[in-house]
């Protein structure tokens, strides 16, 4: 702690130093107080930039940061002037309009003092900068030099089911994954949470998916895919993730005879792409010495093409599982996939479900397991997601987490989604 102390004195006499040398417009701080401070809340001011629980900061004599750090004209809700630099030394210039003494702004410095304890204690204040209204947070154009908050939760609150320290090394994975991608044609977003349950008892998220752009020469496409590892499998979540590297893969190299086909034409290569994916998991489980069936994982994926902006994409999908895909339009939430409970890959390579679709503009795409499809049974919840996904807005990634992680108490498995939005 001495050396943090020390390291406060040396910044308060530097600042010090440059108050005596011209740095103060709003005059002096004496007794703890800033001029015009707030009054003092849980025992400390309540603009301290230190997280410091109560304590003050001594050796220097400050003006007001709400007026003094700001240049002559500014607003005092304008960022201040940057502090001295990492050296302890004193910025090179005075903030523009500043007077060349103190004295000429109407006050006296105080002399420096020879020990933190012959000087007076003062509370140092943080800026404060204004908050958009949480209706239209994040919607704005930040512009040059704004700052645009994120969106803000309607009802932040606490999580229903807190995590109970980590999972074992061996097997975690992260308790949250967010990415997002945009093309002309396309918007993307994803989240993969983990469950309540597994929260609970301190187990790794065993859901996973993937977003993934391919191409062979003027052929492009993107690949989702979402992946529900089996619960009471000890690797389902390193079989979820397997599936959905292997496929990508896979579809990346055959490629040429997927995109643009219909289901028919597409559906032997699709199942012989399937029993690959199963192949490489029963390689996995053997390198690791466990049983096939430890890696049981749903899979289900849609490849869709990238069109130009305004144009409909065309969209393979196949699944192995009951994690479901469907469309999103005119207000309406439309089952694309065949929902089979008892199938799993690696087993299962005989019940794959191959169909074609198109994607228009205005249209969502949704892939999701379990932990979504469960309580999309639910009427308002459905409602709830067709407003947030099935219209011309789309949110950002964080948003879209905020949006996949909605409280329910029904439901505590892990909770995955990925859309893809056709504009």
């Amino acid at each position: 702690m001495s050396g943090f102390a020390d390291q406060l004195d040396k910044a308060g006499k530097a600042l010090s130093d440059y108050l005596r040398r011209g740095g103060a417009e709003g005059g002096h701080v004496h007794g703890g107080e800033s001029a015009g401070a707030a009054q003092e809340t849980d025992g400390e001011p309540p603009g301290d930039i230190l997280d410091d629980m109560g304590d003050t900061v001594h050796g220097a004599v400050l003006p007001d940061l709400a007026t003094a750090a700001a240049p002559r004209g500014a607003s005092a809700a304008e960022p201040p002037v940057g502090p001295p630099d990492a050296s302890g030394g004193a910025p090179d210039e005075p903030p523009a309009g500043a007077p060349e003494t103190a004295e000429a702004a109407g006050d006296t410095a105080a002399p420096a003092a020879d020990s933190p304890d012959d000087t007076e204690t003062v509370a140092m204040e943080r800026p404060v900068l204004p908050l958009a209204d949480a209706s239209t947070a994040g919607s704005e154009d930040p512009g040059t030099g704004a700052f645009a908050p994120p969106p803000a939760p309607a009802r932040p609150g606490r999580p229903l089911h807190p995590a109970r320290g980590l999972p074992d090394r061996g097997g975690s994975v992260p308790d949250t994954v967010l990415d997002e991608a945009d093309y002309p044609g396309l918007a993307l977003r994803a989240a993969s949470l983990r469950g309540g349950a597994h929260r609970l008892e301190g187990e790794c998220r065993q859901d996973s998916f993937g977003m993934y752009g391919l191409e062979a020469g003027e052929l492009r496409a993107v690949l989702v895919c979402v992946a529900d590892g089996v619960g009471g499998r000890s690797m389902s979540h390193r079989g979820a993730a397997s599936a959905c590297d292997l496929l990508s893969q896979l579809v990346d190299e055959h490629l040429g005879g997927l995109i643009g086909r219909g289901a028919d034409d597409a559906r032997d290569l699709c199942e012989r792409i399937v029993a690959r994916v199963a192949r490489g998991m029963a390689d996995l489980a053997a390198s690791e010495g466990v049983d096939d069936r430890e890696l049981s994982t749903t899979l289900t994926a849609a490849l869709v093409e990238l069109t130009p902006e305004g144009e409909t994409a065309r969209v393979l999908l196949l699944a192995v599982g009951d994690s479901p895909a469907h469309l999103l339009r005119e207000g309406l939430m439309e089952p694309l996939s065949v929902v089979d409970r008892t199938a799993a890959l690696p087993a299962d390579i005989r019940r794959v479900h191959v169909s074609g679709h198109h994607l228009a503009p205005g249209e969502t795409l949704l892939l999701c397991t379990g932990g979504l499809a469960g309580p999309m049974d639910d009427a308002d919840v459905t409602g709830r997601l067709l407003g947030w996904w099935g219209g011309d807005g789309i949110p950002g990634r964080m948003e879209f987490g905020w949006q996949v992680d909605f409280r329910t108490r029904s439901h505590d498995d892990d909770r995955t989604a990925v859309c893809v939005w056709g504009r």
